[in-house]
């Protein structure tokens, strides 16, 4: 971080919280203000100010049941912060797509809430689909597709557009990786690699791995173009230069 702000790079960071870990999500609910003011906040901003970070997105595991009011209470969160922050931070919320079937249930999550103090909402297109037999063959977040198995980038960015979601600040979140298949020895613990591996390694279980092929890559870029969704690059410019999202 120190050597990104020397060199004055622009710094978005995530903030990852896994929901079945309290002492994460207590920082949404927490039973001590003041405690959770000195020991939370106080760090977290001077962090942000410090580095000058410009951008903070929050990567909660399952946005869904996660406690009662949870819009409200990220709300709260992000202006608590806000205030501390002594210069423009942009807050964002990953989602993740394959959960597009509760986008327009205001009841598992109000987005109109969050809609007064998020600035992005970043629809998380990664992995949708399971790396199986169809996932080989139509790669893991397909445009289109024939199989009524898959869930398809169709689907979801229309449920993206028919959600209450603040349609100005929607972008989507676009990964290239290579999946590798549960029944399959994972690399490092992991299930996912790299291309670099995908087309090094000398062994067949590499032909069983998922991945999006490069005219998928493409077409998945084109589909936003008929919808009010952006491609990697936010509307949001910092000192003259557009804010870009790349993840390879």
């Amino acid at each position: 971080m120190r050597a990104l702000h020397t060199a004055n790079k622009v710094v978005y960071t995530k903030l990852g919280i896994y929901y079945k870990d309290s002492s994460w999500t207590s920082i949404f609910a927490p039973m001590d203000e003041e405690r959770q003011k000195n020991e939370i906040i106080g760090p977290l901003v001077n962090f942000l100010n410090d580095f000058k970070i410009s951008g903070l997105i929050l990567n909660i595991y399952a946005i869904y049941d996660v406690m009662d009011n949870f819009p409200q209470k990220i709300s709260t969160f992000i202006s608590q912060v806000k205030q501390g922050v002594k210069h423009k931070i942009i807050f964002g919320l990953m989602i993740d797509a394959y959960t597009y079937t509760k986008f327009s249930d205001l009841s598992a999550f109000d987005f109109t809430i969050t809609n007064g103090v998020l600035d992005i909402y970043l629809i998380n297109y990664f992995s949708i689909n399971i790396c199986d037999s169809e996932g080989k063959i139509y790669g893991l977040a397909p445009v289109t597709c024939p199989s009524p198995n898959m869930t398809t980038m169709e689907q979801v960015t229309s449920a993206v557009t028919s959600s209450k979601m603040d349609k100005s600040k929607v972008y989507a979140w676009l990964q290239s990786v290579i999946m590798i298949p549960d029944d399959q020895p994972p690399i490092y613990d992991v299930q996912y690699t790299t291309y670099s591996k995908y087309c090094s390694i000398n062994t067949t279980n590499s032909t069983l791995w998922c991945q999006n092929r490069p005219q998928l890559s493409h077409d998945q870029v084109n589909i936003f173009k008929s919808y009010l969704i952006s491609d990697y690059t936010t509307g949001f410019n910092h000192k003259g230069r557009q804010i870009q999202y790349t993840d390879i």
